[in-house]
């Protein structure tokens, strides 16, 4: 686990030590914009940028519609009492139908849009879902008389307030980068 930890660590650091040291290597220090200076530049610099950017672009969006689809199926289980692939499928539609819609609009709604997308996804599953998890846990725990304490170690101390703490960070988070993505849209 320790091996696969570092690799995993390593391998996405020297990329970005590598696309640090490269573009600061060919970007001329007066240029504005870094990217669009090395996608004007020669194909053998163009080419590469180019690629890593759809790339880039590519990762995120699957990342945020893997995300929300597993989000948005659970939501739609809970509301409808039960889960079955039927309610499933129509969660993964929905999650990619919405966007697709967006995008119809044009550029100058979707692309604050999808910067947003970035952080919406992450905040949700890494600063959101675990709290709650662990609020839900420990209520079921209390609720039947289960010792929570022999049931799972406590990783954040100070209990309740602790959690609540953090899941009102991370929806303020959330509610942040929702306040900017409205006011970006509301400036095009």
């Amino acid at each position: 686990v320790k091996k696969a930890t570092a690799v995993g660590a390593f391998v996405p650091l020297s990329l970005c030590l590598l696309w640090a040291a490269i573009s600061t290597a060919l970007v001329d220090p007066s240029s504005p914009d870094p990217i669009t200076f090395l996608l004007s530049a020669t194909p053998a610099i163009s080419v590469p940028v180019g690629l890593l950017s759809v790339g880039a672009i590519g990762t995120t969006l699957l990342a945020s519609f893997l995300a929300m689809s597993h989000f948005a199926s659970d939501v739609i289980c809970t509301f409808v009492g039960f889960c079955d692939l039927r309610w499933m499928n129509v969660a993964r539609a929905l999650t990619v139908a919405i966007p697709c819609v967006v995008a119809l609009a044009g550029p100058g709604l979707y692309l604050p849009l999808l910067a947003f997308s970035g952080a919406y996804p992450t905040t949700l599953l890494y600063g959101l879902a675990p709290p709650l998890a662990a609020l839900v846990l420990r209520h079921r725990a209390k609720k039947e008389g289960v010792d929570n304490s022999q049931l799972t170690p406590s990783v954040v101390p100070g209990g309740k307030p602790t959690i609540l703490l953090l899941i009102a960070t991370a929806l303020g988070i959330v509610g942040s980068c929702t306040g900017q993505a409205l006011m970006n849209v509301l400036k095009a």
